[in-house]
């Protein structure tokens, strides 16, 4: 059993009662009414979400998980919250003044260009046709058309991207935002090229049979598992301290009509749609991200009860569930362990990607600084860290770095 359970009344006139369970400091709550939705968060009583969240935000989780490797695997958002948490030092901690909003900010930044991945998704239409022929699923009804496809940040430009978001910063809170983004374009570099090598380049244009597409989803399962059980008290939650915070969506937009000069989705009109897309893929992020915090954290007969309960009384997020690849047991992570080098492969990589952050984010604090005071200097910083993006990823591709 849970710690403790508590019965409240919502807050919607004529809904019915829902239960709220709590265990080691992680709240897994559920409703039986329709018009809500399920969440998982850690951070105990004062953590539990308020608002109720719309049958909309899950349909379109799920209907996204179908096709997508980053919400159909496990996710990531863990280890780029770790990556971004070790970075945070010297420099970049003295210019966030430890404020608790701006590190918020910036942890919102370091699993941001998922949520784009995801947005990119939603409005390729080969993917939309495919999802009404396939799936009989009609993505105008859940998420606002956009008549120009969203550029996938990882492949498409994304060291320009990083540059035109650290030269769009105006404010604190931008600036946090583009530290972190940055925080993640440094890791994907070393992390998808170690994936990669282990279970072959995977193109997100596959289909789900591709054997590639397993080994990857596997890999990335582990990889988060072995964040939740050798890092866990390392992970800085702020990035789930807040239900409702998402990223700025008219800096985002700002920045991506620099990075994408041609492109009319950031652009007036479609820029206004993109950012309520923006919205809703964060959510996304973040709930599935919840999930697999839960599953990280609790022992496969918690993690079955809950799934069971969620497919009772909220099918739609049930579902989701069930299209998400689950983090490997313990008994099963550690044998791979002892029988797979992946893990010390993986290991080797993290000091990498805190060495390279702890080396190019101070640069990037410089120049916010330098910007700011109005002093020389400034663009050619910009090129040196462009620079030094480049050599992490030659290929100008995060999801294949090194070709």
């Amino acid at each position: 059993m849970c710690g403790w359970k508590e019965t409240v009344r919502l807050p919607v006139a004529g809904h019915r009662r829902c239960h709220i369970w709590l265990k080691d400091g992680i709240c897994l709550w559920y409703t039986v009414v329709y018009g809500s939705v399920d969440g998982i968060c850690p951070g105990g009583r004062g953590a539990i979400v308020k608002g109720l969240r719309r049958c909309l935000v899950v349909t379109l989780a799920v209907v996204l998980a179908v096709l997508s490797p980053a919400t159909a695997g496990a996710s990531q958002v863990h280890g780029h919250l770790l990556f971004a948490g070790g970075m945070l030092v010297g420099p970049v901690a003295r210019y966030l003044a430890d404020d608790p909003k701006l590190v918020r900010m910036y942890l919102l930044g370091a699993a941001a260009p998922d949520s784009l991945w995801m947005a990119h998704l939603a409005t390729v239409p080969e993917v939309r046709a495919l999802l009404k022929e396939r799936y009989r699923v009609d993505l105008a009804q859940y998420v606002e058309p956009l008549p120009s496809p969203v550029a996938d940040v990882h492949r498409a430009r994304p060291v320009k991207v990083a540059l035109s978001l650290l030269a769009a910063a105006r404010t604190p809170e931008e600036s946090a935002y583009a530290l972190g983004w940055i925080s993640h374009f440094i890791a994907d570099a070393r992390i998808h090229a170690l994936v990669n090598r282990w279970g072959g380049f995977y193109d997100g244009d596959i289909g789900p049979d591709d054997a590639r597409y397993a080994a990857h989803n596997s890999l990335e399962a582990l990889e988060s598992r072995h964040v939740l059980t050798r890092y866990r008290d390392d992970l800085d939650v702020k990035y789930f301290a807040e239900e409702d915070a998402r990223s700025p969506g008219d800096f985002v937009v700002r920045a991506l009509a620099a990075a994408y000069p041609v492109s009319p989705a950031f652009r007036p009109p479609e820029a206004d749609a993109f950012i309520r897309l923006l919205d809703k893929t964060d959510a996304l992020l973040f709930l599935s991200s919840r999930w697999a915090y839960y599953q990280g954290t609790h022992d496969p007969r918690e993690i079955a009860r809950a799934k069971g309960l969620l497919k009772r009384f909220r099918p739609e997020l049930g579902r989701m569930t069930e299209v998400l690849t689950d983090l490997p047991g313990r008994e099963e992570y550690l044998k791979t362990l002892v029988r797979s080098p992946f893990i010390g492969e993986w290991e080797i990589a993290r000091k990498d990607i805190l060495a390279d952050g702890r080396e190019i984010l101070p640069l990037c604090v410089l120049y916010l600084w330098q910007r700011q005071h109005g002093a020389d200097g400034a663009d050619g910083l910009l090129e040196r860290i462009g620079g030094k993006l480049r050599c992490l990823a030659p290929g100008d591709d995060l999801i294949n770095p090194r070709p």
